[in-house]
């Protein structure tokens, strides 16, 4: 059980769903994946992120990146919008479960401020907001290494974007206030933790042209974690390790950086992060790159990813904190080739191949045996947007 309930939220889901039945003017927009995975590495499940169970394991799985969504736009008036966006795709009890992915009341005046009041997808990467939609990126997944940093994609609160322009340039400023609590998966325990975070802030500076962009990104939240095996763990050690390594009402924190370029035929894109959880939950940095190349209808492109832990996971207690830590080791570099082609304004078709090599002790984030091995992977996906 969540341990608190947001009367806003209610609120706000009951009048967007009344809007929804009385208004005829509806702007609604479908967009979902179709998509097939092949890991060739019977002893690794490769997943889409941290918050899925099941995915391939030497065989042909269609679960990983196969979803549907529905979007409800409705203008109240001039200054007023209302917003509900949900997803079905299966979760981490490998359930196809139906949620709210965004749903908020949104102002915007004419001095180029918009606020925005509900729920929302958290704005630490730059594909945040549309990473469920599949037909408006490259890759056919974002890169786990950077984007499976923060395991989680959305909050509940408020966010304020200023935009205007600079001579020749553009510039958005974006800063944003709420709490999230979730569900997450310990996949080599067979076990559930309940993640809260409070005063989750955060802060973004977006400048540049239509052809090349740069992006900052800060975010800080106080973060618990609700779990009895932790719990029993840290009961074993002595007061100042559990103080150290327990995660309960920690201050927390992400820095992130990218750079994106969009010239005549070619793309380039590029994001570092870093995050910081004083807990049993290491620190970890990590970087992507991907470049592709415009012909007609095709875009070829070729990417690599790497993730490098920034806080021991050996720590030498004799105890059980050691084989924790040591799962936690989320090391892992991806080297990805892969092509998207446009069949028409709606649909895409994407492949792409994956050699992954972890570098954690147990597997970095496709946690399997000792001794790290490495994977390949095969994804073809149909992306579509009505």
């Amino acid at each position: 059980m969540y341990r608190r309930i947001n009367l806003y939220k209610i609120i706000l889901s009951f009048f967007i769903f009344s809007v929804s039945l009385i208004a005829s003017d509806i702007d609604i927009k479908t967009f979902g994946t179709i998509g097939a995975t092949y890991n060739d590495n019977s002893n690794y499940i490769h997943r889409k992120n941290t918050l899925q169970k099941s995915g391939s394991s030497d065989d042909l799985y269609f679960g990983t990146d196969s979803l549907v969504g529905i979007q409800g736009i409705y203008k109240i008036n001039h200054n007023f919008t209302a917003l509900l966006q949900s997803l079905a795709q299966k979760d981490y009890k490998n359930e196809i479960k139906v949620s709210i992915d965004s749903g908020y009341l949104r102002y915007e005046n004419d001095n180029n401020l918009i606020v925005k009041l509900g729920r929302m997808r958290t704005p630490y990467y730059r594909n945040s907001d549309n990473q469920n939609i599949g037909y408006s990126k490259l890759l056919v997944r974002e890169p786990i290494e950077v984007y499976g940093q923060v395991p989680f994609e959305g909050y509940d609160g408020i966010e304020l974007l200023y935009t205007d322009l600079l001579g020749d340039y553009f510039y958005n400023i974006q800063v944003s206030y709420g709490e999230e609590t979730f569900i997450a998966p310990i996949h080599s325990q067979n076990e559930e933790v309940e993640i809260t975070l409070d005063n989750l802030y955060s802060a973004n500076l977006t400048f540049g042209t239509s052809e090349v962009e740069i992006r900052a990104t800060y975010m800080h939240g106080k973060i618990s974690a609700n779990n009895t095996m932790i719990d029993t763990i840290m009961s074993t050690l002595p007061a100042s390790l559990a103080r150290e390594y327990e995660l309960k009402n920690k201050s927390s924190y992400y820095l992130g950086f990218g750079i994106f370029i969009d010239y005549n035929n070619f793309i380039f894109n590029s994001e570092i992060g870093q995050r910081k959880v004083p807990s049993f939950y290491p620190d970890i940095k990590a970087i992507y790159a991907t470049a592709g190349y415009k012909i007609k209808n095709y875009t070829p492109y070729i990417s690599f990813s790497q993730s490098k832990m920034l806080q021991e996971t050996q720590i030498n207690t004799a105890t059980a904190l050691d084989s924790f830590m040591a799962i936690q080791n989320l090391s892992q570099s991806t080297k990805s080739v892969g092509v998207k082609y446009f069949i028409n304004k709606n649909i895409d078709l994407k492949f792409q191949y994956d050699h992954i090599t972890p570098d954690g002790e147990y597997g970095g984030f496709y946690v399997g045996v000792k001794d790290p091995q490495t994977m390949n992977v095969y994804t073809l996906m149909l992306d579509f947007v009505f």
